[in-house]
């Protein structure tokens, strides 16, 4: 009896393993439920070739077609200023800036003027003894050929004559020497420093103040090597004609300047007339030579205002008007050359996948990338960021009604 109690709880538990056994062989097997494919939403667009107008963009600052410094000819006080002599104070070709002492050179022109006087006098009588000289000789018989030079007063005529442009050289330096006294503006032109003020005295050599040409100023534009292939690639430049070596135009381009004025952006119209030739080697960098008629406004009247030298200035170069170009959110690009475009699977127009897509840039700015290969149009191009994008994944394109804004932005070679 005690050896059958102690069997008992194994007897159980082989009862029970025997009873699971039987339950399993009896169940039906549950019903297997098809996975669901997940795709991602994305955003869309659908890829449409058009023709662009790009540009080239650079930065300068504006300097004087010309400056001078202004330096005394001669010496002495100075008795008068223009009213106009103070910085910023414009002045016409030839208008007095500045009136020295002329004293000591009016006196230079009277005595040059009595020494031409006194030369002149005896040059007249040199040339009476002469003729009266050659009138004696005559009563010899023999020609005047034969006749000695002294005979003929020939060494003193030559030598009265000799006086008087020596005279009339001096006169004339006179002249010029009283005409200096009088600082004169040598064109048009604004005071940038002055020097010396009433009162002052200057000698030869002396700094009276520094100037520069107000009819035109320039502007130094940097170009890259990037920035000329927007210009020598393109076939359909016609606004100027390019030598395509230096990538310098043949014509003056016209562009546009806009600077910042009282909180607001405000622009210019220039045109590039030469390059420097050189590149700097410090950027690599070739410049552009802009030039601005009447940059002050004294000429013709402008609602611009002013363009004042030392204004920084941003410059828009025409470039390239390239066709078949596709506008492509900058975002949207990956590995720098590549678009997430959506595949229709053949057959299956419900499963659409990711597939990637190379592609050429020919250009790009703050927003878009500009595409002149590798896409056609219709092509459904994916423009929501996605993490970790995958060859093949499903996607559920939601297409944007209406394509990207695609207008002239700045546009740069990248």
């Amino acid at each position: 009896m005690l050896k059958i109690k102690k069997l008992w709880p194994a007897a159980v538990l082989i009862a029970a393993f025997l009873v699971s056994v039987a339950l399993g062989q009896f169940k039906s097997e549950p019903p297997k439920l098809a996975t669901p494919d997940i795709s991602l939403p994305v955003k869309t667009i659908i890829a449409t070739e058009r023709d662009k107008q790009f540009w080239i963009y650079s930065q300068g600052t504006v300097t004087p077609r010309t400056s001078i410094v202004l330096v005394a000819e001669v010496s002495g006080a100075i008795l008068q200023v223009a009213r106009n002599y103070v910085v910023g104070g414009v002045f016409k070709k030839g208008e007095v800036i500045l009136e020295l002492d002329s004293t000591e050179y009016e006196v230079r022109v009277s005595r040059a003027k009595a020494n031409l006087a006194r030369s002149m006098t005896k040059m007249t009588l040199e040339e009476a003894r002469a003729i009266q000289a050659a009138e004696e000789w005559d009563r010899t018989g023999q020609p005047r050929t034969k006749a000695p030079a002294l005979s003929l007063r020939t060494p003193y005529l030559h030598e009265a004559k000799a006086e008087v442009e020596q005279a009339k050289s001096e006169l004339l330096q006179a002249d010029k020497l009283l005409e200096k006294t009088l600082v004169r503006a040598p064109y048009d032109a604004m005071i940038s420093s002055k020097s010396v003020d009433l009162g002052s005295f200057v000698t030869v050599g002396s700094q009276l103040g520094e100037l520069f040409a107000i009819d035109r100023a320039e502007v130094r534009l940097s170009i890259t090597d990037r920035d000329l292939a927007l210009l020598a690639e393109d076939p359909m430049v016609s606004d100027a004609s390019f030598d395509t070596n230096l990538g310098v135009p043949s014509v003056a381009k016209e562009i546009t300047l806009s600077s910042q004025f009282k909180g607001r952006k405000q622009y210019w119209s220039a045109n590039i007339i030469r390059s420097e030739g050189v590149m700097d080697p410090k950027n690599r960098s070739r410049y552009w030579v802009a030039q601005i008629d009447d940059p002050y406004g004294l000429y013709k009247s402008s609602s611009n205002p002013q363009l004042t030298v030392g204004s920084f200035v941003s410059a828009k170069i025409p470039a390239a008007k390239h066709s078949g170009i596709f506008a492509i959110p900058r975002n949207a690009l990956y590995n720098n050359n590549q678009l997430a475009i959506v595949d229709h699977v053949e057959g299956d127009e419900q499963s659409k996948r990711l597939s990637f897509q190379s592609v050429h840039i020919y250009s790009y700015d703050d927003e878009h990338a500009y595409i002149d290969s590798g896409l056609t149009n219709g092509t459904e191009i994916i423009i929501t960021p996605i993490g970790i994008p995958i060859e093949g994944m499903l996607v559920a394109p939601d297409s944007l009604k209406a394509d990207i804004k695609q207008s002239d932005n700045e546009a740069v070679n990248p």
